[in-house]
């Protein structure tokens, strides 16, 4: 449908929007249009909602190339930073959802060389989960893949590990970045220089109106006669810092200032005193309100107490929220530590690029121009089997002992879905048994159709992965970045306690989660203490450290946003889950 207001498959209201069929395919509309128009600049690979750069298989072979994405409805971000000096690809999920692993991955695949590359990621729990999965099986196929997680929100403290939300302060790890990896920079830079942006940026937003995702329900919150608006609003439309009355646009921007530049001395008690400043437009705010905004902000950050010195501005629809009318401010503290150059680090924001959501973007349509879609890269590459000729196995006798015990696991897992979901419905959202259920039937459809190698237990891991991956949910993306993790490691050596550490630092590398935050990660990374090859003496410890989550308070997943009071007794079902496995392995 068109511009109508229309009603969903529930009955709800939604939101009046010039897309077709409620925006059951706007993200492949969208990208499609904007391939069309700019096909010198931007491919869009063919049955993916994924936009690279037209001349990626040149870039690849000689550059460090540079992935971002997220859920759609915040553009220009991110397909429109694909091109010369930012962006190498941007993987496109739904409307405020994450892409999936396998659209990461094949990007991963599709755009990579030599070089390596860098996964850009806003800091949202899908995201990191996704990315990372991704990026943990392309480093297992031998790509040479580092991530860096950005979260400038400096409204909200980001609670537990769930950390500060990512914001248009992402964009600016884009462009630095990506200065480098085009001025020849090996992965090494690129990643310094995108996590010495990421630690010195910081966003503020506010809101007069959220906004409505495409065949949803219209949002009840600041409706536009209430005469309110919202300080630290997320990108999503989630609940900010606080609700206020109606400021001016001068005590405003000193009020977001004043948030940044505190944030700033919560350091080391120091505050910059150069600044690059990005005043971002989330959507539905008029040229004539940015522009006021950036002559108020221009005029107040010189001024007392701030007495900044703006070096550069950005302003403009950098990271929007569809049509959210609201803005956010980023400041860039550009001599804050010792170890960034101010003058490089202004020297990236000022090399050349044509992408086009920068300021100053150049059209190429041509009416005639033949737009072409390349194929993606599905499958692992071809050596990649030579590769696995060279891991560690073991014997006939043993590979069938790890049979018997991988199916022991797997039943033991089906039968304690009660349990598991009891729990999960008081401290989760009441799948985990279900997920873990499903998992496991997959792991014994897999055993019986002959689909796992078991004589190479790096491969054993790998089909663990895979089908931890099909069950879904969180349990199912970090039980797979677990298992890709200890693959790789298996690749060299059958040093198993080795493999389970490097799959426990995998977890908290992308996932944020670290022993004591009650998570599955507790009943894994007990074993790694004082580790002794022994399977019985492993469940031991694996149980206990379960049972202990029953009085832990929780800092990361789901959990994290349930009163601590509510959970206290009940274990935490992931490390129930991962004890259940452990006993079960040890019995058989």
């Amino acid at each position: 449908m068109g511009g109508n207001a229309s009603k969903s498959s529930g009955g709800q209201v939604t939101a009046k929007k010039f897309l077709n069929d409620n925006g059951a395919n706007c993200v492949e509309e969208m990208l499609e249009g904007m391939a069309k128009m700019h096909p010198k600049e931007l491919l869009k690979i063919d049955g993916m909602n994924v936009m690279v750069r037209a001349d990626y298989e040149k870039v690849k072979q000689e550059h460090v190339v540079l992935i971002s994405g997220g859920g759609s409805g915040h553009e220009p971000s991110h397909a429109g930073y694909c091109g010369p000096g930012m962006l190498t690809a941007a993987v496109c999920g739904n409307v405020f959802a994450s892409p999936g692993t396998d659209a990461v991955l094949n990007t991963i695949r599709s755009v990579t060389g030599p070089k390596g590359c860098l996964l850009v990621v806003k800091n949202y729990t899908g995201d990191r989960l996704n990315f990372g999965l991704a990026a943990e099986q392309a480093k297992s196929e031998g790509f040479k893949v580092e991530m860096v997680i950005v979260g400038d929100d400096a409204a909200l403290s980001g609670k537990g590990v769930t950390g500060r939300r990512g914001l248009a302060g992402t964009v600016l790890v884009h462009k630095v970045a990506g200065a480098v990896a085009a001025a020849g920079g090996d992965l090494d830079a690129v990643l310094a220089a995108a996590e010495s942006v990421s630690s010195a940026v910081r966003t503020v937003g506010v809101a007069l109106s959220t906004c409505n995702v495409p065949g949803k329900a219209i949002s009840d919150r600041l409706v536009p006669t209430d005469g309110k608006m919202e300080l630290g609003l997320g990108i999503h439309g989630e609940p900010g810092r606080e609700t206020l009355d109606l400021l001016s646009t001068d005590e405003l921007v000193r009020r977001l200032s004043d948030i940044i530049m505190a944030d700033f001395q919560k350091i080391d008690g120091k505050k910059p005193k150069r600044v690059a400043l990005v005043i971002n437009n989330t959507g539905g705010t008029t040229p004539i309100e940015i522009y006021g905004i950036c002559n108020s902000a221009l005029k107040q950050l010189a001024d007392k107490p701030f007495d900044l010195t703006v070096e550069r501005i950005y302003a403009g629809p950098i990271m929007t929220s569809l049509e959210m009318q609201g803005f956010s401010l980023s400041l860039l503290a550009l001599d804050l530590d010792d170890k960034l150059d101010a003058s490089k680090m202004l020297a990236h924001l000022d090399a050349e690029t044509t992408t086009l959501g920068w300021p100053g973007p150049v059209s190429s349509f041509t009416s005639e121009a033949k737009v072409s879609q390349p194929k993606p890269v599905s499958k692992p590459p071809s050596n990649a089997s030579e590769a696995q000729q060279s891991y560690p196995t073991v014997s006939s006798d043993l590979a069938s002992t790890f049979e018997k015990k991988i199916r022991a696991a797997a039943k033991e897992l089906i039968d304690k879905e009660p349990k598991l979901t009891e729990w999960d419905k008081i401290c989760g959202d009441g799948d985990a048994g279900h997920t873990f259920q499903s998992g496991a039937k997959m792991v014994l459809e897999a055993l019986d159709a002959k689909q796992v190698n078991l004589t190479v237990p790096a491969l054993t891991a790998a089909a663990m992965a895979e089908q931890a991956r099909k069950m879904g949910g969180t349990s199912g993306a970090v039980s797979s970045i677990f298992f890709h993790a200890v693959g790789t490691s298996l690749q060299h050596s059958l040093d198993y306690g080795a493999a389970i550490k490097a799959g426990c630092d995998a977890i908290t590398r992308y996932g944020g989660a670290e022993p004591g935050m009650r998570t599955m990660l507790d009943a894994l990374h007990a074993m790694t203490e004082g580790y002794v090859a022994d399977l019985s003496k492993l469940a031991d410890k694996s149980m206990a450290a379960a049972k202990s989550t029953a009085e832990m308070n929780a800092s990361a997943g789901r959990s994290n946003y349930i009163p601590d009071e509510k959970m206290r007794g009940v274990p935490d079902p992931g490390a129930m889950a991962v004890a259940y496995a452990m006993r079960a392995l040890a019995d058989a």
